[in-house]
């Protein structure tokens, strides 16, 4: 529930939506990579649905910031230029450099 709170704070309360993706993102994707520290049980046998439900939220969280900036990003090249086929060009470039930097 609290979740869904920040959420409708930061997008339904004028605040800019690549600010609220970026915090998203930058508060989240630590949060993945740590250890689950509530997880181990006592006999140090690790609990599966544990797993699940402490790393579930927090790669929401993530997804959801990820998509916000993402379409931010997008939006900004309808406002870069009003010609279709520059913004074409732009979205072009766009999708090459991200397939690039994924062979990478």
């Amino acid at each position: 529930m609290g979740f869904f709170l920040v959420v409708v704070y930061f997008l339904f309360l004028s605040v800019d939506v690549v600010f609220a993706g970026t915090f998203f993102v930058s508060i989240s994707f630590p949060l993945i990579f740590l250890r689950c520290f509530a997880c181990a049980s006592v006999d140090h046998t690790d609990d599966m649905w544990g797993h699940l439900f402490y790393y579930a939220p927090f790669i929401a969280i993530f997804q959801f910031g990820w998509a916000s900036t993402q379409i931010a990003h997008m939006a900004l090249m309808s406002s870069l230029t009003q010609d279709k086929s520059q913004q074409t060009g732009l979205s072009g470039l766009r999708s090459v450099h991200i397939h690039c930097n994924l062979v990478t």
